[in-house]
């Protein structure tokens, strides 16, 4: 059996990883920010950035679940695990295991806009992702050119379900509830008033 959660709400990184540990079958995360074919376009797509930036913003209830995927962007477009080096109130700087630095910013809005994300890679090759809503584009530009990923008219629901359905039929164990528990960690940091974590 496999269990899609549909756009969860802000739990716990510890929760979650308890959760992880407690089930035994696939379980795939609905992410409508954080949509598994769009990080598998980047992912293929990239090469190891000089430096990413990834801004964020939603309503204050919505804030926490805008900062996990702030960080999830910000994991993918570096390439690896991020850590939190420190911040203030929703401006932070990150790090990837790989030393690429990550400025990230998540705000409060009042206005009825859709919660969004953008993310920009900076080095030798551009990469930049804008999901806002249900809308999602992405690109990659080099002095080659500039390379667009496809239309993504799949919703975000259908697509966790197929992705479910392939985890069972191929007997997949996706990564997903521990990568929403790591983003979690980061975007709960992300959020709070922090002093340096650590020494850069």
């Amino acid at each position: 059996i496999g269990i899609v959660v549909a756009d969860p709400v802000a739990v716990l990184s510890a929760e979650l990883l308890d959760l992880a540990a407690a089930l035994s079958g696939p379980v795939v995360v609905e992410r409508p920010l954080l949509r598994a074919d769009v990080v598998d376009w980047v992912s293929e797509s990239s090469s190891e950035p000089a430096m990413v930036v990834v801004d964020g913003s939603a309503s204050r209830s919505a804030l926490d679940i805008v900062a996990r995927d702030v960080a999830g962007w910000s994991r993918v477009l570096a390439g690896g695990a991020i850590s939190l080096v420190g911040g203030h109130d929703g401006l932070a700087l990150l790090e990837s295991d790989a030393r690429v630095p990550v400025a990230v910013s998540v705000v409060a809005t009042d206005r009825s806009r859709p919660r969004w994300v953008r993310g920009t890679t900076l080095g030798v090759q551009r990469t930049r992702v804008d999901i806002e809503g249900r809308s999602v584009s992405a690109s990659m530009t080099t002095v080659q050119g500039r390379l667009l990923a496809p239309q993504y008219y799949e919703s975000s629901e259908r697509l966790a379900l197929r992705r479910a359905v392939a985890a069972i039929t191929e007997g997949l164990e996706p990564s997903d509830l521990r990568g929403l528990a790591l983003d979690a960690e980061v975007g709960a940091g992300i959020l709070a008033t922090t002093e340096d974590h650590r020494r850069w």
